[in-house]
Formats: structure tokens, sequence, C-alpha cells
């Protein structure tokens, strides 16, 4: 267990105590319960870890790059080389976007960059002229 040092009242800064707006003893009784408990914390913190890391890597295996995502990655690679070529010949995105000073195809890339999934397939759905954007699976 964790050894912790005793502060008197009259050591903490009169700023804290006036910051925290706890009586001095209680923020002393607080201090030394945390270090009291510090055993316990660490190892709550080590399970948490080790959780999310083991739901990062179950999102990008069956999520984000699973069969299912997979199968879906030709239409979405139409959809932004569509919108791609026909911003680039339309001299940028419509509101002029990207990095000022920056090349077009690198303004237009820093556009399809901040679009979210649903105004992506609008604007794609508006430009194919047929108001339909190919059917992804719900968004």
């Amino acid at each position: 267990m964790a050894r912790c040092v005793s502060v008197s009242e009259i050591a903490v800064p009169a700023s804290a105590v006036a910051a925290t707006g706890l009586p001095v003893s209680a923020k002393v009784r607080a201090g030394i319960d945390a270090c009291a408990n510090l055993d316990e914390i660490v190892q709550a913190v080590a399970e948490a870890g080790a959780a999310m890391h083991e739901l990062r890597a179950f999102m990008f295996d069956e999520v984000y790059l699973g069969a299912i995502a997979r199968r879906e990655h030709e239409k979405v690679d139409r959809i932004l080389r569509t919108l791609f070529d026909a911003y680039c010949r339309e001299d940028g995105p419509p509101d002029g976007g990207g990095a000022p000073g920056a090349d077009l195809p690198q303004r237009v890339t820093d556009y399809l960059a901040g679009m979210t999934d649903r105004y992506c397939l609008r604007a794609f759905a508006e430009l194919s002229g047929d108001g339909r954007a190919p059917d992804l699976l719900a968004l």
C-alpha cells in the first residue's frame, strides 16, 4: 500500500482552501483516503485500459474493417472520387473550403474530409442528378 505524508492545516495554502470551499480537515482526509485506496485505483485504471484496448480491437476487426464494411468500400470510393473530380472541375468546393493558399486538390480533399457521411451522400445524390445515392448500409 502507498504511504502518505500528513499535511497540517497550517501548511495548506489559503488559496487552495478558498478554491475548494472545503474545510482543510476534509481536504486532508480526502487526500489520505485517496492514498489508502491507491492500489485499488491503479488496478481499476489498468482494467479499464485493457477493456478499452479490447473494444478498440473489436471495432476495427468487426466494424470498421470487417466483411460488411469491406463490401461497401467500392461504393464509398466511387462516391468520393466522383465528388473529388466534380469539385476539382468546378474550381473547388461549394463554399470555397480548404486551407487558404492550398492548391485545389488539397482544398477539395480538406472539404471532403470534413463532410459527415449523410452530407456526403446528399452531395453525391444532388450531383448525380437523380437525387439518389448508392444503397449503402443505414448510417
